[in-house]
């Protein structure tokens, strides 16, 4: 019988990690984990080993965390298969797509979605100590999730999404969205309760939550579904680097992101 399973690791020490940080961040990075260190690449190949052999012949539907210790409640790792209908959710109010969606098509369903708290909010904890996420539907053609932003703090950085078109619309609170410009200050503009932006597969940008805004939650859908993202920042060398990050990694700002808006 098939079996679906998978690891999630974080921190994971890379080249790119002293390559694209300062220093000073270098020398922390992982620090926050029980461990207090991050994850070495020759840590991972044995989780997935121990999936691919017999000794986990009755684990299906599971992730194995190899975090150092951190808990895995910032991502719902659950994804609706579309060989099983019976997974996902019946009330969806719209249809599960056949092919890439345009960024308009997304913003409508994230509007839709929006408008159907019940198909998100049980599964959105909400904590000040990071942004929160649940997962409402993923098919090769779309992903769709909810992020619940509960401190002022809680910031993307400016970062791409590589082949993925998307659209957000933000449910409660306000939504900082800033916009990286070369030789300028970034623009920005506040998007309160009610507003949706939706963007394609070229844009770089940044959201954070509006100081003082109050408890934030914004509906994302993308087009593909997100595998990869670029992060963007000013090193310690004065220029600015693209960091790739896989989409299981929390996006944060990397380097210095340039003047704020508001």
């Amino acid at each position: 019988m098939p079996r679906a399973a998978r690891r999630a690791a974080r921190p994971v020490w890379t080249p790119l990690i002293p390559a694209t940080m300062p220093g000073e961040k270098v020398d922390d990075f992982g620090a926050q984990t029980s461990m207090g260190r991050a994850v070495q690449p020759a840590e991972l190949p044995p989780v997935v080993v121990f999936f691919a052999s017999q000794e986990s012949s009755y684990i299906t539907g599971e992730v194995l965390g190899v975090t150092g210790g951190q808990l895995l409640t910032w991502r719902a790792f659950t994804r609706p298969s579309p060989g099983n209908p019976a997974a996902m959710p019946a009330d969806l109010p719209f249809e599960a797509p056949r092919s890439r969606l345009s960024p308009e098509e997304l913003a409508d369903i994230a509007k839709a979605v929006a408008n159907q708290p019940a198909l998100w909010e049980d599964g959105l904890r909400q904590t000040t100590a990071e942004r929160t996420y649940s997962e409402v539907f993923t098919n090769e053609h779309l992903g769709v999730w909810a992020i619940s932003w509960m401190a002022d703090g809680h910031d993307t950085g400016f970062h791409d999404h590589d082949r993925s078109c998307g659209a957000v619309h933000v449910v409660s609170g306000c939504i900082r969205h800033e916009h990286l410009r070369l030789g300028a200050r970034p623009t920005g503009t506040a998007v309160d309760a009610g507003g949706t932006f939706c963007f394609d597969d070229t844009f770089i940008h940044r959201m954070r939550r509006e100081p003082g805004a109050g408890p934030t939650i914004t509906i994302h859908a993308y087009s593909p579904p997100l595998v990869q993202t670029g992060q963007y920042g000013e090193n310690h060398d004065g220029l600015l680097h693209r960091t790739p990050t896989d989409a299981e990694e929390q996006l944060k700002p990397h380097g210095h992101q340039g003047t704020p808006t508001g």
